[in-house]
């Protein structure tokens, strides 16, 4: 015969509701809130658009490269990068990595101070989770800050339009002298 159910599991049912209700909710906001961010900062900061979309791609593309250095991308039945970016891999500093780098853009275009320590904040507790509850923390490092940074700083060196344009335009006296 069945034990008599126990006032705490209906408190433990709904617990379990609550964190898989959350872990939904928390795979799908930062998503539109990227994307909020990235086209207000293609709209108001092209430049800094472009670095952050830049440090995204190489440090995406390095993280996978890591991942399947590790052995850790399957080659059949799934998607590698939906997987990567699931952190599938046991190595949650994917999404850190990317909470990361749209800080960094966002501390170097917003203003107000208390807005850059509260973004700074945020980005640095998600790699600190992220670091924290990797299978592998030197690999959880790498993806959550070591790649994004590394990106942020290798995108700088891509050159812009504007300085482009600058650099044309101060080079065409010379030209005409010459």
């Amino acid at each position: 015969m069945n034990p008599p159910p126990s006032p705490g599991d209906g408190w433990t049912a709904l617990g379990q509701d609550a964190a898989h209700t959350l872990d939904r909710v928390h795979a799908v906001v930062p998503w539109p809130l990227m994307a909020v961010t990235l086209l207000w900062l293609a709209h108001r900061h092209p430049a800094v658009y472009v670095r952050v979309a830049v440090a995204l791609l190489l440090s995406s593309a390095a993280g996978l490269a890591l991942c399947a250095s590790m052995g850790r991308v399957p080659l059949r039945g799934t998607s590698p990068a939906r997987d990567y970016l699931a952190d599938y891999f046991g190595l949650p500093g994917a999404g850190a990595g990317w909470y990361l780098l749209i800080a960094l853009a966002a501390i170097a275009t917003v203003p107000a101070v208390w807005a850059r320590i509260a973004v700074a904040a945020v980005a640095l507790s998600s790699v600190g989770v992220a670091v924290a509850t990797a299978d592998d923390p030197v690999a959880g490092t790498l993806l959550a800050a070591g790649l994004p940074v590394l990106a942020w700083f290798t995108a700088r060196l891509v050159p812009s339009r504007r300085g482009t344009a600058r650099r044309a335009a101060d080079a065409a006296p010379l030209r005409q002298a010459g």
